[in-house]
């Protein structure tokens, strides 16, 4: 605060500059302990103006994958960055929408999908999806489960928004064709094995 004498008084404060994007802060100021005068309207506010850019939202990676029946899950990042793509922080709270598509389904196959928006709490730059497939008996082959986020509070979209997750089946078809050839040898004299489908 810089003072000026003959009669008056001129306030000045800076703001020292950061790089943390926050809500616009409030400063008080009371006068008081004058000497040789009185004070008239001894408070003197100032509003502080936040000129820092948000943060930008997005997947530490854009594909990972998890079999059935592994014994931890997969851990799927998703981070805050700043202009120069590294991480960062806010100082105000962040939500992010997640949607899910892919083939596979995102209640009977996977495990660990969060309820609603992601959030992080001012401060907080890093939060971890721990993803697990069911661990069943269908033989379904390899499926995907595809995140994507949208529509952030506080921040904009950084690359990738997208991530694929891979689900690996670890449940073995035993073949129609090895049934058959297993059963060949076994029939009677005289009897023989009829292919109605014409796969044999």
């Amino acid at each position: 605060v810089r003072g000026r004498g003959r009669g008056g008084a001129a306030g000045g404060v800076e703001r020292r500059g950061d790089w943390l994007d926050e809500p616009a802060g409030v400063l008080v100021v009371r006068l008081g302990g004058a000497a040789n005068a009185e004070i008239g309207g001894g408070w003197i506010t100032w509003t502080l103006v936040d000129d820092d850019a948000p943060p930008s939202v997005a997947f530490t990676t854009a594909a990972s994958s998890v079999t059935e029946g592994q014994p931890a899950p997969t851990l799927i990042g998703v981070t805050l960055l700043d202009a120069q793509g590294q991480p960062t922080v806010s100082g105000k709270s962040i939500d992010v929408a997640l949607t899910i598509g892919g083939t596979a389904d995102p209640v009977a196959d996977v495990t660990g999908l969060p309820v609603g928006a992601l959030q992080f709490a001012p401060g907080e730059g890093l939060l971890e999806l721990a993803l697990a497939a069911v661990d069943d008996s269908a033989v379904e082959g390899e499926e995907t489960l595809e995140l994507t986020l949208t529509t952030p509070g506080n921040a904009t979209l950084g690359t990738p928004s997208v991530h694929v997750l891979t689900l690996v089946d670890d449940d073995v078809d035993p073949g129609i064709g090895e049934d058959f050839n297993r059963c060949g040898p076994d029939l009677p004299e005289g009897w023989e094995l009829v292919d109605p489908a014409g796969i044999g």
